[in-house]
């Protein structure tokens, strides 16, 4: 059986697609849902101005 360089490269693309797959249905398989309540005040004065719509922190 004759291997060359090209054969070898197919083979590692091979090796690291298939590692590449099933990390990624393991990291999926642990996923969980969480729900998040977000609640947004406004605390700009009357006639204020703001410079974003939304202050974080």
């Amino acid at each position: 059986m004759n291997i060359n360089s090209k054969t070898w490269l197919n083979i590692r693309g091979a090796i690291a697609t298939a590692i590449t797959v099933t990390s990624t249905f393991a990291m999926t398989s642990t996923a969980t849902a969480a729900r998040l309540k977000v609640t947004v005040e406004n605390v700009a004065p009357t006639n204020g101005f703001f410079f974003s719509p939304l202050w974080v922190g």
